[in-house]
Protein backbone atom coordinates (compact mmCIF):
# COMPACT_ATOMS: atom_id res chain seq x y z
CA UNK A 1 0.00 0.00 0.00
CA UNK A 2 2.91 2.43 0.83
CA UNK A 3 4.39 1.70 -2.55
CA UNK A 4 1.36 3.34 -4.37
CA UNK A 5 1.27 6.61 -2.51
CA UNK A 6 2.38 9.92 -3.83
CA UNK A 7 5.81 11.02 -2.96
CA UNK A 8 4.17 14.28 -1.28
CA UNK A 9 2.20 11.96 0.14
CA UNK A 10 4.85 10.18 2.07
CA UNK A 11 6.49 13.40 3.13
CA UNK A 12 3.55 14.86 4.82
CA UNK A 13 3.11 11.65 6.76
CA UNK A 14 7.16 11.58 7.54
CA UNK A 15 6.72 14.97 8.85
CA UNK A 16 3.86 13.97 10.78
CA UNK A 17 5.29 11.24 12.17
CA UNK A 18 8.46 13.10 13.09
CA UNK A 19 6.99 15.16 15.11
CA UNK A 20 4.56 13.90 16.75
CA UNK A 21 7.12 11.45 18.39
CA UNK A 22 8.56 14.75 19.42
CA UNK A 23 5.14 15.96 21.02
CA UNK A 24 4.84 11.99 22.81
CA UNK A 25 8.34 13.30 24.62
CA UNK A 26 7.13 16.89 26.31
CA UNK A 27 4.13 14.44 26.81
CA UNK A 28 5.91 12.12 28.47
CA UNK A 29 8.07 14.72 29.99
CA UNK A 30 4.65 15.73 31.80
CA UNK A 31 3.67 12.32 33.12
CA UNK A 32 7.12 12.01 34.91
CA UNK A 33 6.48 15.73 36.81
CA UNK A 34 3.48 14.10 37.40
CA UNK A 35 5.31 11.14 39.48
CA UNK A 36 7.95 13.33 40.68
CA UNK A 37 5.00 15.64 42.58
CA UNK A 38 3.63 12.39 43.89
CA UNK A 39 6.80 11.08 45.17
CA UNK A 40 7.40 14.64 46.58
CA UNK A 41 4.25 14.59 47.92
CA UNK A 42 4.38 11.13 50.07
CA UNK A 43 8.10 11.79 50.67
CA UNK A 44 6.71 15.12 52.89
CA UNK A 45 3.74 12.47 53.92
CA UNK A 46 6.64 10.55 55.75
CA UNK A 47 8.14 13.25 57.46
CA UNK A 48 4.93 13.32 59.47
CA UNK A 49 4.14 16.59 59.23
CA UNK A 50 0.93 17.16 60.72
CA UNK A 51 -0.68 20.28 60.88
CA UNK A 52 -1.62 22.39 57.37
CA UNK A 53 -0.64 25.57 56.71
CA UNK A 54 -4.09 26.91 57.02
CA UNK A 55 -5.89 26.04 60.31
CA UNK A 56 -9.39 26.69 59.11
CA UNK A 57 -11.44 24.38 56.71
CA UNK A 58 -9.95 24.07 53.16
CA UNK A 59 -13.34 22.82 51.87
CA UNK A 60 -13.48 25.99 49.58
CA UNK A 61 -10.35 25.03 48.22
CA UNK A 62 -11.13 21.66 47.61
CA UNK A 63 -14.17 22.45 46.00
CA UNK A 64 -12.53 25.26 43.18
CA UNK A 65 -9.72 23.18 42.68
CA UNK A 66 -12.02 19.91 42.05
CA UNK A 67 -14.22 21.71 39.28
CA UNK A 68 -11.16 22.83 37.41
CA UNK A 69 -9.85 19.40 37.49
CA UNK A 70 -13.31 17.96 36.09
CA UNK A 71 -13.77 20.85 33.83
CA UNK A 72 -10.21 19.78 32.05
CA UNK A 73 -12.87 17.37 30.47
CA UNK A 74 -14.39 19.94 28.59
CA UNK A 75 -11.96 22.47 27.96
CA UNK A 76 -9.59 20.25 26.26
CA UNK A 77 -11.85 19.29 23.69
CA UNK A 78 -12.56 22.21 23.06
CA UNK A 79 -9.61 24.10 22.53
CA UNK A 80 -8.42 21.95 20.34
CA UNK A 81 -11.38 22.28 18.23
CA UNK A 82 -10.24 26.20 18.69
CA UNK A 83 -6.98 25.62 17.82
CA UNK A 84 -7.52 23.48 14.04
CA UNK A 85 -11.12 25.26 13.45
CA UNK A 86 -9.56 27.43 10.81
CA UNK A 87 -7.77 24.21 9.50
CA UNK A 88 -11.07 22.19 9.42
CA UNK A 89 -13.41 25.03 7.51
CA UNK A 90 -11.16 25.93 5.02
CA UNK A 91 -11.68 24.16 1.62
CA UNK A 92 -9.08 25.45 -0.74
CA UNK A 93 -6.36 23.55 0.35
CA UNK A 94 -8.29 20.02 1.16
CA UNK A 95 -6.84 17.69 1.36
CA UNK A 96 -3.70 19.34 2.74
CA UNK A 97 -1.10 16.69 2.09
CA UNK A 98 -1.31 18.05 -1.72
CA UNK A 99 -0.24 20.89 -0.19
CA UNK A 100 3.65 20.80 1.24
CA UNK A 101 4.29 24.47 2.09
CA UNK A 102 1.17 24.24 4.33
CA UNK A 103 2.48 21.41 6.40
CA UNK A 104 4.68 22.87 8.87
CA UNK A 105 1.78 25.07 10.09
CA UNK A 106 -0.87 22.23 10.25
CA UNK A 107 1.23 20.15 12.08
CA UNK A 108 2.49 22.74 14.44
CA UNK A 109 -0.94 23.48 15.47
CA UNK A 110 -1.39 20.09 16.15
CA UNK A 111 2.07 20.13 18.12
CA UNK A 112 0.63 23.01 20.38
CA UNK A 113 -3.06 21.58 20.70
CA UNK A 114 -0.90 18.62 22.13
CA UNK A 115 1.30 20.46 24.35
CA UNK A 116 -1.80 22.06 25.77
CA UNK A 117 -3.47 18.86 26.35
CA UNK A 118 -0.40 17.82 28.11
CA UNK A 119 -0.63 21.40 30.38
CA UNK A 120 -3.88 21.08 31.31
CA UNK A 121 -3.52 17.44 32.58
CA UNK A 122 -0.72 17.56 34.18
CA UNK A 123 -2.13 20.99 36.46
CA UNK A 124 -4.44 19.42 38.55
CA UNK A 125 -1.62 17.25 40.25
CA UNK A 126 0.16 20.69 40.79
CA UNK A 127 -3.29 21.74 42.60
CA UNK A 128 -3.10 18.80 44.68
CA UNK A 129 0.10 19.24 46.34
CA UNK A 130 -0.97 22.91 46.97
CA UNK A 131 -4.22 21.37 48.36
CA UNK A 132 -1.72 19.04 50.61
CA UNK A 133 0.40 21.97 51.80
CA UNK A 134 -2.61 23.59 52.86
CA UNK A 135 -4.27 20.69 54.31
CA UNK A 136 -2.09 17.76 54.82
CA UNK A 137 -5.03 15.63 53.66
CA UNK A 138 -3.28 12.79 50.86
CA UNK A 139 -7.03 12.16 50.00
CA UNK A 140 -7.22 15.80 48.37
CA UNK A 141 -4.16 14.99 46.55
CA UNK A 142 -5.07 11.55 45.29
CA UNK A 143 -8.00 12.43 44.03
CA UNK A 144 -6.88 15.34 42.25
CA UNK A 145 -3.77 13.42 40.42
CA UNK A 146 -6.42 10.86 39.43
CA UNK A 147 -8.43 13.29 37.65
CA UNK A 148 -4.95 14.58 36.02
CA UNK A 149 -3.70 11.23 34.98
CA UNK A 150 -7.42 9.99 33.53
CA UNK A 151 -7.33 13.22 31.79
CA UNK A 152 -3.92 12.59 30.66
CA UNK A 153 -4.50 9.06 29.38
CA UNK A 154 -8.41 10.06 27.95
CA UNK A 155 -6.86 12.69 25.64
CA UNK A 156 -3.26 12.25 25.24
CA UNK A 157 -2.80 12.41 21.29
CA UNK A 158 -3.13 9.37 19.14
CA UNK A 159 -0.96 8.93 15.90
CA UNK A 160 -3.93 7.80 14.05
CA UNK A 161 -5.84 11.13 15.41
CA UNK A 162 -3.16 12.92 13.37
CA UNK A 163 -2.84 10.92 10.69
CA UNK A 164 -6.67 11.37 10.05
CA UNK A 165 -7.01 15.26 10.67
CA UNK A 166 -3.93 15.08 8.08
CA UNK A 167 -6.14 13.10 5.77
CA UNK A 168 -9.25 15.18 6.66
CA UNK A 169 -7.92 18.47 6.52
Amino acid sequence: MIQNMQPYRLEAFHALKREYRKSVIIGGTALMLDFLLCFFTFWLRARNQSAGLLNESTDFFRVVFIIFALSNFLVVPLLQRLILRPWLTDTAYKPIYRYPERWPLFIGKLVISAILIYALSAFPVVLGVVLYFLSRKTADFLLLAGIAVICLIFYFPRYKQWENHLREV
